[in-house]
């Protein structure tokens, strides 16, 4: 034991010193000092004791409570948001969301200069047994759920989703919106359903290289969200997308993917869209009375590539819909495009998931953060039946609608860490067929935290 070895030894020294005779000091002192040191000996020791005594008490709680320290769950808060698991992984939750700040200043007199809470999402979602996910996300700027579906995974080849969700139809609709390479989307989106309510089996296959979707839904609106379905009808969405050379690292065609999307159901009673600039500004709309009155069919062919810094993504969708207004009714057809091109000038890699930062590249680790740039063409085009008729039978008024705009656009990104980007766009719009309504100039900022 430590104490008898301090007993050992103190008593060699004080045997050393009665010898040595010291004859200055007074034997009565001496035997205060060596009873001071016993004392202090004896209290070291009572804390020996206690220590070892604590220690086998801690060694005894984790051997009888090990196996329930192992199942406590796990909590994390990083940049992907806030985290709980279960130490087994078949139960989880994750907080995370983004807010989106913006203004526009137009140069022209078709738009108000505003600043703009463009979106203010946050979202839940958890995992059950494993198999089972759900998701909740609502939005403050609408006032309303975005997202609200549960899911269940059978395999990589089968997954089955139920609820409020983004149906197949726009490539760049899919695209997470806060990892758009611009700060709007393109003009082809607005011939996209932002969500509707139904039922979808999705999967991969073929180690995978090919993913498909197909479901059955209430039947939204372009550019929609319908809370309620308006009538019996429903509507069929699909989509096949190809990603051949996705396993082969090596080879310039891994980032390739490319696919074809596709809805058609009957719409009877759903509301009427209208078409928007990237300033969202609407300059076409169908008049007043117009009703969706029969099938409604989309096809979307599209695709991306990327390869290390640089990005390409291109859709095209064909739209048509049966309007009726004073007993006659028309199919009308709209065509819409947009190619996107973008390049990382530094600090990340490009993707469809959104920039991915460099190691050490944030203002937190010391660097200059990461920068992307790019351009923007779109189109879309209304067929021109729809100024056909009189007052009172005409889908729309061409002395206050275009049916064609054109549209060009560059932007700017900076991240300066990994949930945070701050945006600069300019986008060109121009119309033709109908009004005579001014080019849209426009310039966008968005200051972008998300998780």
């Amino acid at each position: 034991m430590i104490t008898n070895k301090i007993y050992r030894r103190g008593g060699t020294v004080l045997a050393l010193a009665l010898l040595a005779g010291a004859p200055t000091v007074p034997a009565a002192q001496t035997d205060t000092e060596i009873e001071s040191l016993k004392q202090q000996l004896a209290a070291l020791n009572r804390r020996l004791v206690e220590l070892e005594q604590g220690q086998s008490r801690t060694q005894s709680f984790i051997e009888a409570n090990g196996s329930r320290m192992e199942r406590m769950p796990e909590i994390r808060l990083d940049e992907k948001g806030l985290r709980l698991s279960s130490s087994d992984g078949r139960y989880g939750l994750r907080l995370d969301g983004a807010v989106q700040f913006d203004s526009r200043w137009f140069g022209s007199d078709g738009g108000t200069d505003s600043f703009d809470l463009r979106r203010a999402r946050p979202s839940l979602r958890g995992t059950l047994h494993k198999d089972w996910d759900f998701r909740l996300q609502y939005d403050f700027e609408s006032s309303g759920l975005y997202d609200s579906y549960l899911r269940y995974t059978y395999s990589d080849a089968l997954r089955l989703r139920a609820g409020l969700q983004k149906t197949s139809v726009g490539l760049e609709r899919l695209q997470g919106y806060a990892n758009t390479a611009s700060v709007e989307r393109g003009l082809a989106s607005n011939l996209t359903p932002t969500r509707d309510n139904g039922i979808q089996a999705s999967g991969k296959l073929f180690d995978s290289t090919l993913l498909y979707e197909i479901g059955v839904f209430n039947g939204a609106e372009n550019d929609g969200r319908p809370d309620a379905d308006t009538g019996n009808q429903k509507s069929m969405s699909a989509r096949l997308f190809a990603t051949p050379w996705v396993n082969e690292s090596d080879s310039l065609l891994a980032g390739l993917g490319f696919g074809l999307g596709f809805s058609f159901g009957n719409e009877d009673g759903a509301a009427v869209p209208r078409q928007r600039t990237p300033g969202r500004e609407t300059f076409f709309r169908y008049a007043s009375g117009v009703e969706a009155d029969g099938d409604h069919s989309r096809i979307n062919p599209n695709f991306y590539y990327y390869n290390g810094a640089f990005g390409l993504l291109g859709e095209l969708i064909l739209d048509e819909q049966r309007f009726s207004r004073g007993g006659i009714a028309r199919d009308v057809e709209t065509l819409g495009w947009t190619l996107t091109a973008s390049w990382v000038l530094r600090g990340g890699t490009n993707g469809f998931g959104g920039v991915k930062l460099d190691d050490g590249v944030t203002l937190s680790e010391g660097g200059t953060g990461a920068w992307m740039a790019g351009v923007r063409l779109a189109g879309v085009e209304v067929s021109e039946d729809v100024f056909d008729g009189d007052t009172g039978t005409r889908l729309s008024d061409p002395l206050a609608s275009a049916r064609k705009a054109d549209n060009f656009g560059t932007f700017l990104s900076w991240y300066p860490e990994d949930n945070l980007r701050l945006m600069l766009s300019y986008d060109y719009t121009r119309f033709g067929g109908g009004a005579a309504l001014e080019d849209e100039h426009v310039f966008i900022t968005r200051i972008q935290l998300a998780f």
